[in-house]
């Protein structure tokens, strides 16, 4: 199995990831009514997905030996990236409904099906930092926009994100805390979520670091569907 073989499957792991989070973007700013500091959090946030899209995108358009078939579906991948800013700005819920129909008829595609299913050390590593990633996005958005009262002490994004950090490895200096309880139960989640896929991920590494030479059965393969 080729690196590149695995990283397309890793491609439609990130896809659903962020499928999930649109969804919640749009959920949140319907229900939600976030104050602008947490808006321009989630503006963030999203430019920072949109920079992994697009790393992504050329990460595998470069190891497309067929780049035409590649691009049959690929240029949807790079047109869910397409970040929200300037007059797209304005209709940020309906590019993340955009982006949600696109990726959605990206993994539905016959094209983008074809990987491979059986799971390897570094396809979970990917899968468990990409769900952490995505959860402590959520959780960040979230804290912020619980704490936003006159004796919360988690008042800016990088607070938001310290604390978030600190409260996924269970290191938990206790310099930030919310005092709410919609943040307590955020953090209460976390932290469940930390000790659930950091310390498996750790594992992984451990094993990567015992077995640097190791391969999996499907290294003898020929599965690249774009060659």
């Amino acid at each position: 199995m080729s690196l590149f073989t695995k990283f397309r499957s890793n491609a439609n792991i990130l896809s659903i990831l962020v499928i999930i989070y649109g969804l919640f973007v749009v959920l949140f700013e319907f229900f939600g009514k976030p104050e602008p500091s947490v808006i321009e959090l989630i503006n963030d946030t999203d430019f920072f997905i949109n920079i992994i899209m697009i790393i992504t995108f050329g990460w595998l358009f470069y190891h497309a030996k067929n780049k035409r078939k590649f691009m049959k579906t690929g240029w949807l991948f790079l047109l869910a990236a397409i970040p929200s800013v300037g007059p797209l700005a304005n209709i940020y819920d309906y590019m993340q409904i955009f982006r949600i129909v696109v990726l959605s008829l990206i993994l539905t595609s016959d094209t983008m099906n074809e990987f491979e299913r059986k799971r390897n050390i570094e396809s979970n590593l990917f899968f468990a930092g990409m769900v952490i990633i995505l959860i402590m996005l959520i959780c960040v958005i979230l804290v912020l926009h619980f704490e936003n009262v006159p004796q919360g002490n988690i008042k800016t994004a990088f607070q938001a994100i310290y604390w978030a950090v600190t409260t996924v490895t269970t290191v938990g200096y206790g310099d930030f805390y919310p005092v709410t309880t919609g943040g307590q139960i955020v953090t209460m989640i976390l932290i469940i979520c930390g000790i659930s896929f950091i310390i498996p991920a750790f594992s992984y590494v451990g094993l990567l670091l015992k077995n640097p030479y190791k391969k999996n059965n499907e290294d003898h393969q020929k599965t690249n569907i774009l060659d």
